[in-house]
């Protein structure tokens, strides 16, 4: 953690304590484009000299794993809710326009959800088809296939509900 010497960090944490008493400020860290509060719940931008903030990041049901400065901003470590970590890269200098790790959060959520991953405009699915059954016409393991329609179909109406716009992002279901 880089925690800032002198001043600044003097008088972020004169800033802090009506915050902290609301949400257990753990550390500050400093970036190109700001000084963070981090909490376990959410990340604070504090502006020192005009003594204003605001939220920059909510956690949800994720916990911070960690944070390292990158260019415009920083990569932020979170692990969800099923005990896996995964980077998301915070760009300080633009605005956010669609909340996608909310709604990759959404479909982490689902019991029909092995894993989500993004990469770009790519949005990876693995489902959760649960045990493999033998196919008597095909002579080899296979997921039952109405078992497969069922998850694949309550993802995708998951994917509609969430909001994730089909036209920005390519999303690829492992199990289609």
């Amino acid at each position: 953690m880089n925690i800032i010497p002198g001043a600044p960090f003097l008088e972020a944490v004169a800033y802090l304590p009506p915050i902290q008493n609301s949400i257990n400020i753990t550390s500050i860290q400093n970036t190109d484009v700001g000084l963070l509060a981090l909490s376990d719940t959410r990340i604070l931008n504090l502006d020192v000299d005009n003594k204003t903030g605001f939220v920059e990041y909510s956690f949800g049901d994720r916990k911070f794993c960690g944070l390292q400065k990158d260019v415009g901003g920083y990569l932020l470590c979170q692990t969800n809710t099923k005990g896996v970590n995964a980077v998301l890269r915070i760009d300080q200098t633009s605005n956010n326009s669609d909340s996608i790790d909310k709604k990759v959060a959404g479909l982490e959520k689902m019991s029909e959800v092995k894993n989500v991953s993004v990469y770009g405009q790519f949005l990876f699915i693995s489902p959760d088809l649960g045990e493999l059954v033998y196919d008597n016409s095909l002579g080899f393991f296979n997921y039952d296939p109405s078992v497969k329609q069922s998850v694949n179909d309550k993802i995708s109406h998951q994917i509609d509900v969430l909001g994730v716009d089909r036209n920005t992002y390519h999303i690829i279901n492992t199990s289609q």
